[in-house]
């Protein structure tokens, strides 16, 4: 079987809700299993079981240019391609060395869905993340908030606008987006200095900004202050179809 461009647009996402379509091909999307400091092993979980032609990768193996393999529906004929959909799981510590491999395959034109997990990790594996996600996105992020010790009567979902309408529930612990990021100096470290475009808010519960979007260089990073994992691994049909919309997009380029 002859592998054409078109063959390979044509499955639209690597996290398919129709089986046959993840049996034409194995697509371009990577999940990167950070060991130890993968605070929420569920959630890892969550995505694989959901992203079956995914490739999984240890973070010490992440490249800044990395190959997926992916296979015609005869498996007889592969290809080598540079993926195009990252998914970081259950964050909890990420070093400075990490982070701008990270942010260097973003810039390669790849999506990166950051899942943070700090809510269930300590102080110090938060403060590392904080520093990441500020020196290499320029986004900010506040101290994890556990919704429900407020005491005020919250409806326990996420509210999804992008990249589907949706409402996931919530894991109960959630990192929200800051206001104090400095957009200016978060390419510094990777060399370039022209500003990072302004944050896109797409997710939020009990009006604080838990998830949100924003083009780095010639890709996208999603950040997910609460995570979808679990729920993906419980079968919640919106957070499946939340991610078949993300990774359709993504695998679109």
């Amino acid at each position: 079987m002859r592998m054409t461009r078109r063959i390979f647009l044509g499955a639209a996402a690597c996290a398919g809700s129709a089986p046959a379509r993840m049996r034409e091909l194995e697509l371009r999307c990577a999940l990167v299993d950070l060991g130890s400091d993968c605070v929420l092993r569920e959630s890892l979980e969550g995505f694989a079981g959901a992203m079956p032609g995914a490739i999984k990768i240890p973070a010490e193996q992440l490249t800044d240019w990395q190959e997926c393999q992916f296979y015609a529906v005869d498996r007889e004929l592969g290809h080598r391609q540079e993926c195009l959909f990252y998914v970081v799981p259950g964050a909890g510590a990420i070093n400075d060395d990490l982070g701008l491999r990270l942010a260097r395959l973003v810039d390669r034109e790849g999506w990166l869905v950051f899942e943070s997990g700090a809510g269930f990790a300590d102080e110090t594996a938060f403060r590392t993340q904080r520093e990441m996600l500020a020196s290499y996105f320029g986004l900010a992020i506040e101290r994890p908030l556990d919704l429900w010790e407020s005491g005020a009567s919250i409806v326990p979902y996420v509210d999804y606008a992008w990249p589907a309408a949706v409402k996931i529930r919530d894991f109960s612990r959630v990192v929200p987006v800051g206001s104090g990021a400095r957009p200016a100096e978060a390419r510094i470290k990777q060399g370039f200095m022209t500003p990072v475009p302004p944050l896109e808010g797409i997710g939020s519960i009990a009006e604080r900004l838990v998830a949100v979007r924003r083009r780095v260089g010639r890709g996208v990073l999603v950040y997910l202050g609460s995570p979808i994992g679990p729920a993906l691994g419980a079968g919640d049909r919106d957070a499946h179809r939340w991610l078949n919309s993300l990774s359709a997009l993504a695998t679109r380029g």
